[in-house]
């Protein structure tokens, strides 16, 4: 029971640490505060780190509460990343944007190479959801935190699922807006969608 190592992966260590996925000697783990960091199992070594947003923040505006506002902003990892050794890939699903303008990679589903990090494909299914929880709140100054013309918070909270179906390999994501999709897990092509809630 002896502690072997640890590892922070923010600067602060406040962020919420989501389910991990393990490989060999790779640990891969997403962060709600959108980060994707890959350690060495034996000794907590950070191997990479990924912002799923390319994209560098910039000032948007004023909230009603005199607040600055950046973006794009969010697309929290909130389940296990889904490994593919076979294709040297690991697939992730993506949170909602926290501001506008909502980033392409928000609610959606993300291709990764495995050992570096690299983005392989970004398939979004929801574009300009843009949310926070602070919209939900009766409070005035705390729901100026909401973004002006807010989403409708569908973005995916459990982990995609690889599997094969006649011979061929598929990926599955079901997300909170009640609709499951079959992706091709080559291109990240929509092979269809259905609604089952």
């Amino acid at each position: 029971g002896d502690l072997i190592w640890e590892h922070a992966t923010g600067p602060d260590n406040s962020q919420d640490m989501r389910g991990i996925a393990i490989y060999q000697d790779m640990i891969i783990q997403g962060t709600t505060d959108a980060r994707i960091v890959a350690l060495d199992a034996r000794t907590g070594r950070q191997l990479w780190k990924r912002y799923p947003i390319d994209e560098v923040p910039v000032r948007t505006g004023t909230s009603s509460a005199g607040v600055a506002q950046w973006g794009p902003s969010g697309v929290g990892i909130w389940a296990s990343p889904t490994l593919d050794p076979d294709r040297n890939r690991m697939y992730v699903a993506t949170g909602d944007s926290y501001s506008n303008p909502a980033a392409p990679e928000s609610d959606a589903i993300m291709a990764l190479t495995m050992d570096t990090g690299d983005v392989v494909w970004v398939t979004q299914t929801t574009p300009g959801d843009a949310w926070v929880a602070a919209c939900l709140s009766p409070d005035e100054a705390t729901r100026a935190n909401c973004p002006e013309d807010a989403g409708p918070d569908h973005d995916y909270g459990s982990a995609i699922v690889l599997t094969e179906v006649g011979g061929r390999q598929l990926l599955l994501a079901g997300q909170k807006s009640g609709v499951l999709y079959r992706l091709d897990p080559d291109t990240g092509e929509i092979v269809w969608e259905r609604r089952i809630s």
